[in-house]
């Protein structure tokens, strides 16, 4: 015979026990687990558009992902240069401006490449400077003429740069002398012009020459020019005083 004192108790028993494991949990929304975002583009970007020959520009390479997130890739990403003769860029992204010119700078990461163009300037081109001293034996920016030399002069133009400029060396001197009422006109290589007194080598006018005075002013001027052709702006020394030596009825 059955007890059903004993059935009802051992389900009793058996239904607190499963009880105990506590409520089923949920089923999961299909489509609510978390995805890793996904790369969408790359982009290049730099302080400037342009430099100058010689100078150098960090450019920086940002990666954009699915969640609007952004990562700076720059020693991770492989940086290359459409015209190295251009520019130039390293492993990290720093620009070498070689030449005059432009060059796509290009980023490529996880298969995406970004880019920018990129303009190089030539360098300003720096003139030479020209200097001079007029010195002799009547001291400085004095010249005398000698005796019967047809106007050769005792003094010396010792010219100088304080810079080459972009061309390097000084490649010619160009020299100009105005004496007196020719100091304004476009006179070159045959300065200084006066007339000549063939019998005893001297010069036969002094224009400009104040009554009383033993002397004319004479203008030197001095351009030079560098390697690459580049022309100083003319420097002057308008206090040289011209004398005479005593001869053929001037003195001093």
């Amino acid at each position: 015979m059955v007890n059903h004192r004993l059935l009802v108790l051992a389900f009793v028993l058996v239904s607190a026990a499963c009880g105990s494991k506590g409520p089923t949990p949920p089923t999961p929304v299909p489509g609510s687990t978390q995805q890793t975002p996904t790369l969408t583009s790359v982009t290049v970007t730099s302080p400037n558009s342009a430099i100058t020959v010689g100078q150098t520009e960090q450019f920086t390479a940002t990666a954009i992902f699915s969640d609007s997130t952004t990562q700076n890739v720059n020693s991770t990403a492989t940086w290359t240069s459409s015209n190295n003769s251009v520019a130039t860029v390293s492993g990290s992204g720093l620009v070498n401006a070689v030449s005059a010119g432009s060059a796509d700078i290009r980023a490529a990461f996880q298969g995406m490449t970004g880019s920018k163009t990129f303009q190089v300037n030539a360098a300003a081109r720096v003139a030479p400077v020209a200097r001079f001293l007029v010195t002799g034996p009547g001291g400085q920016d004095t010249c005398r003429i000698i005796v019967g030399s047809g106007g050769d002069l005792d003094c010396r133009f010792d010219g100088s740069a304080s810079t080459g400029g972009t061309g390097g060396n000084v490649a010619r001197w160009r020299w100009r002398f105005d004496v007196g009422a020719n100091s304004s006109s476009p006179r070159d290589t045959t300065d200084p012009v006066l007339n000549v007194r063939t019998d005893c080598g001297f010069f036969a006018n002094r224009p400009n020459a104040q009554p009383g005075t033993s002397f004319v002013q004479m203008i030197v001027k001095l351009e030079i020019r560098n390697a690459a052709g580049e022309d100083s702006p003319e420097v002057r020394n308008s206090n040289v005083r011209l004398f005479p030596q005593e001869q053929c009825g001037f003195g001093f």
